[in-house]
């Protein structure tokens, strides 16, 4: 998996949008997004560190199984709140 950089302007703009909003939610994933892929995914998590909230992520089957799909892409947003950090992940298969 290699990253892209829309994907990491998506993540973070995202990111960004939730600590700001003090709300967890999804994107719409094709939003702004080039119209080559064939999968898109997301995860979001927060916590008290960027550590912490990758092991939620990686406790929770399908944000785990999200994670190990043979995605082609990837974006990584971070965010601080007044409570830790907001991590949104973007993956992308497609687009070669």
């Amino acid at each position: 998996m290699r990253l892209r950089s829309d994907l990491q302007a998506k993540a973070q703009s995202w990111a960004e949008k939730l600590a700001r909003e003090n709300a967890l939610y999804h994107s719409t994933l094709r939003d702004g997004l080039a119209s080559c892929w064939t999968g898109l995914g997301e995860n979001i998590a927060n916590g008290p560190s960027v550590t912490r909230a990758e092991q939620l992520l990686m406790s929770d089957p399908p944000h785990r199984a999200n994670i190990l799909v043979r995605w082609n892409w990837v974006g990584v947003g971070v965010a601080r709140t007044g409570r830790g950090v907001i991590v949104v992940q973007v993956f992308m298969s497609g687009c070669q």
